[in-house]
């Protein structure tokens, strides 16, 4: 008779342990949009089977919380009810089990980006109007070329520079961009040197920083996939060196040294023209301002050399 009342009282203490949890949380939804100028709707619906559970519409609330579902599994719909647009997705349905003594969580994030790519009306290809170019360049002067003088001997430079093209036609662009530059450019040694030892050489060199930007002229399409490696390029821009460091070096032998530093003002702008073709071109560059402080020679105004360009 004992064990008959034990066994009865564990059935209730089941019973009422299942009841309880039936009418506890446990189903929790998280709802994520994209909606901000008009008042968002979704209806939300839970299966079982082919029988609705649940329905609810939500329009302000960002987490719904479900109880008193019985163990089992359910699918759990979110519906756009409010305006269609390609930036909400329209309906979502997912499978979920509910199990005892568990809450489980869903999310439903409406956020969708469709991008709309506009085509060439003869050819029907894509249209790019950016892309990136890399951009390495020699540049070399020579001091015979020089309507200013006779120093340095010459100067080499050596540059990397990175841009975002735009071509808002398919003949026009603009670039813009910078990068980092060197420079080396020997002197000749001034038979009134001041300086008693014997000098071996005298040089400038430096390092610097530049920023750019030019107007591209193309004599094909500059917005198809692939640039057509024969277009013909013609650059107009601008470029600002800002220099990280200028020094002038005079050395006496291998070891002894003089060094003048930091002798630059920040008024390096040269105009520059680029001709040529998609991955070569030559360049000719003019800067109209000094940049050397005091008496020490300054560098040509002119410079020319190679580019070497390379776009994705």
């Amino acid at each position: 008779m004992k064990s008959k009342k034990t066994a009865i009282l564990l059935l209730l203490s089941i019973l009422m342990t299942f009841e309880l949890f039936g009418q506890s949380e446990n189903l929790r939804i998280y709802l994520y949009h994209d909606i901000y100028e008009e008042t968002p709707c979704f209806q939300l619906t839970i299966f079982n089977k082919e029988d609705t559970l649940y329905s609810q519409t939500i329009s302000h609330e960002s987490e719904i919380v479900i109880d008193s579902l019985a163990v089992g599994r359910y699918s759990v719909q979110m519906t756009n009810c409010g305006t269609e647009s390609d930036e909400v997705i329209h309906s979502m349905t997912k499978i979920v089990e509910i199990k005892a003594f568990q809450i489980v969580t869903l999310s439903f994030d409406f956020s969708q980006y469709v991008e709309y790519i506009e085509v060439d009306t003869v050819t029907l290809n894509d249209i790019v109007r950016s892309r990136l170019e890399i951009q390495v360049d020699l540049s070399y002067f020579d001091f015979r070329w020089n309507p200013d003088g006779n120093n340095p001997k010459f100067n080499i430079g050596l540059g990397y520079s990175g841009y975002y093209w735009n071509s808002f036609s398919k003949h026009f662009g603009v670039l813009i961009g910078g990068g980092v530059g060197a420079m080396f450019a020997p002197l000749r040694v001034d038979s009134s040197s001041i300086y008693q030892d014997e000098v071996k050489s005298n040089y400038y060199s430096s390092i610097n920083a530049n920023f750019d930007v030019k107007f591209r002229i193309s004599s094909l399409n500059q917005q198809s996939a692939t640039i057509n490696g024969k277009a013909i390029l013609i650059d107009l821009g601008v470029k600002y060196n800002l220099p990280l460091y200028f020094k002038k070096v005079t050395r006496f032998n291998y070891q002894d040294k003089f060094v003048n530093s930091f002798i630059h003002e920040y008024t390096d702008l040269r105009a520059y023209i680029n001709i040529g073709f998609t991955n070569i071109q030559f360049f000719a560059s003019y800067r109209p301002f000094d940049f050397i402080r005091g008496d020490f020679q300054e560098l040509p105004r002119y410079n020319t050399g190679i580019k070497l360009n390379f776009n994705d």
